[in-house]
């Protein structure tokens, strides 16, 4: 028997787990498999909560062009300033050259530097919430292959 459990929450998948339990012989078996399968093993903290860091994905110009992103960035500077004086800040960017021109704005506005990361990514839009569901949609699909396999 095999359980693949993936628990959606206002439309956003918030775990996936699968296993291969041994034979149940009952269903309190199955329900204890269940059980074990379920339990949380990550929560997303309240905003007042203590956090490792936030994770901004920042606009560009490839999906709407340099006006569309234009008008953001100073949002996502503001953004930036407020989080990274108590907190990491994950920056989320398009390209090198995408990098380097934020680096230059953070820069401007003397942003100290010291607890922002970069991670270099083609999305296609500010909101991070499309990326994660077709992130987990495609380690969905390679799971279900390997299942599939066995």
């Amino acid at each position: 028997m095999r359980l693949l459990l993936i628990l959606l929450v206002g439309g956003t998948c918030c775990y996936i787990a699968c296993s291969t339990p041994k034979e149940a012989s009952s269903a309190t078996d199955v329900k204890d498999e269940i059980n074990k399968a379920t339990d949380i093993l990550y929560t997303m903290p309240e905003e007042s909560e203590l956090h490792e860091g936030t994770w901004l994905q920042w606009p560009h110009q490839y999906q709407y062009g340099e006006t569309y992103s234009s008008r953001l960035d100073d949002t996502w500077v503001a953004m930036t300033a407020a989080l990274v004086k108590s907190e990491k800040v994950h920056l989320i960017v398009y390209d090198e050259i995408e990098k380097e021109k934020i680096e230059e704005m953070l820069k401007e506005e003397n942003i100290s530097m010291a607890n922002i990361d970069f991670k270099i990514y083609k999305t296609d839009d500010v909101y991070a919430l499309i990326n994660l569901l077709l992130l987990i949609l495609r380690l969905f699909l390679k799971l279900f292959q390997v299942i599939l396999l066995l």
